[in-house]
């Protein structure tokens, strides 16, 4: 054994079988990946985010400098807020959801 030591001829022995273990590692990866369609996936999924980010691209609002909505763009504007439903008997303020007034029971 010590012969191999004084000649390198382990440590060649040594690289060459970490060598040929990272390629059948590498291999063997590659058929894993094809057999569970991992790189079909993460195709799928840089085309999804593609056209996500064209959408988005596309439904950008109008801004303030008057710059109008093409045909491509549909007018996206935020809903007001729902405000508390006040009962008209008491004048209690009730969730928005609220069918009948919390405190005296009329309904709203």
């Amino acid at each position: 054994m010590h012969i191999l030591l004084k000649s390198g001829g382990f440590y060649e022995y040594a690289i060459l079988w970490l060598l040929v273990s990272i390629l059948i590692f590498l291999a063997l990866r590659e058929v894993a990946c094809w057999y569970w369609k991992v790189n079909e996936r993460i195709e799928l999924q840089q085309e999804q985010i593609k056209l996500l980010k064209t959408l988005v691209r596309g439904l950008s609002l109008p801004n303030d400098s008057g710059q109008k909505i093409t045909e491509n763009q549909p007018n996206i504007t935020a809903q007001p807020p729902v405000s508390d439903r006040i009962c008209k008997k008491c004048n209690f303020k009730n969730k928005p959801d609220d069918m009948f007034c919390n405190n005296c029971g009329n309904k709203l």
